[in-house]
């Protein structure tokens, strides 16, 4: 196996990425983020996988602007040995560089399972160390849990739903630029209540959205729009909350509980397998207040793991 380092318009040729935050255009999008976006493809008598990293300074990151990263298989046949010699290369290689830093976030198993354990396996094996257990949060979608949701729920989290059901509430999808814009701030407002401003700006999200399918929604309560949520179809059938929230002075009527429900409901009627809702944690630390929201929601806990080696 050996490592070429490619650029971006060969590197684009050869990946067809099934997670959109691997998607060569994605990464381009936000290379002001790193000193320099490198695209390296792995090889023995063909054409293995793709890796796209960011480096800063004497450091490697994958990802470098989005919530995880994987090596990129680039066949559909694929074995653990062809990805370990792949890895034991890349870290020959950044050795031979100067680097003195990898960092990778990989995502929850469910993205990909067989190549995500695999390559935790390989890591451990290989010098990397876990620097933190990140808390995702995520809702297997079938049809049976959508007809028992209320069942899954704790007794806190059905009185809210029942309660959020009474309010007239209605989900709303966005169709035009305009009302997207509209749910944008609605979750900056909620977000700038609560001390923690939203890391994209509409006018990243709006170059975003040119690259990804995408779904706005707000609920509404009369003529008001009380919460929103901003999510991006990552897979052909993982969709993922980027961002939500609502109102503070209408949380009383539960809008929150209501939109994970209903979107729930969207995303079942349209054959998606997994929502997921990302992390309740920072560097692992859990944020307990929001842990505890979205398992009252219904949402299961997966564990996203993120490993370094320093040289």
């Amino acid at each position: 196996m050996f490592v070429e380092e490619v650029n971006y318009t060969d590197y684009c040729a050869k990946i067809n990425a099934k997670i959109f935050y691997n998607q060569p255009n994605f990464n381009h999008l936000n290379k002001n983020k790193v000193d320099r976006v490198r695209y390296f493809l792995f090889k023995d008598k063909k054409y293995r996988f793709g890796l796209c990293i960011g480096q800063k300074d004497t450091s490697f990151f994958a990802p470098f602007s989005a919530p995880f990263a994987t090596f990129v298989n680039l066949r559909g046949d694929w074995n653990i040995s062809q990805l370990e010699d792949s890895i034991k290369i890349f870290n020959e290689f950044s050795l031979n560089e100067g680097i003195k830093y990898l960092k990778f976030t990989l995502p929850p198993q469910f993205y990909e399972e067989n190549l995500i354990s695999a390559t935790q396996n390989i890591f451990l094996r290989r010098g990397y160390v876990i620097k933190y257990q990140d808390l995702n949060f995520s809702a297997k979608l079938d049809k049976n849990f959508l007809d028992n949701y209320l069942k899954y729920l704790p007794s806190n989290g059905r009185k809210n739903l029942t309660n959020a059901l009474k309010n007239d509430l209605v989900l709303h999808k966005c169709e035009s630029i305009d009302e997207k814009k509209c749910a944008y701030e609605i979750i900056k407002a909620n977000r700038l209540s609560r001390g923690y401003p939203l890391k994209m700006t509409w006018e990243q999200v709006s170059e975003t959205i040119k690259l990804v399918g995408h779904d706005f929604f707000m609920v509404k309560h009369g003529s008001e729009n009380i919460a929103a949520a901003m999510i991006f179809h990552v897979t052909e059938k993982i969709v993922q909350v980027i961002y939500w929230g609502d109102i503070p002075k209408f949380s009383a009527l539960r809008p929150m509980n209501f939109l994970a429900y209903e979107l729930i409901r969207f995303y079942v009627s349209i054959g998606k397998n997994y929502l997921d809702v990302g992390t309740s944690t920072e560097y692992g630390s859990p944020n307990y207040g929001l842990c505890d929201f979205k398992r009252s929601v219904g949402l299961g806990i997966n564990s996203k793991f993120t490993f370094e080696k320093a040289f």
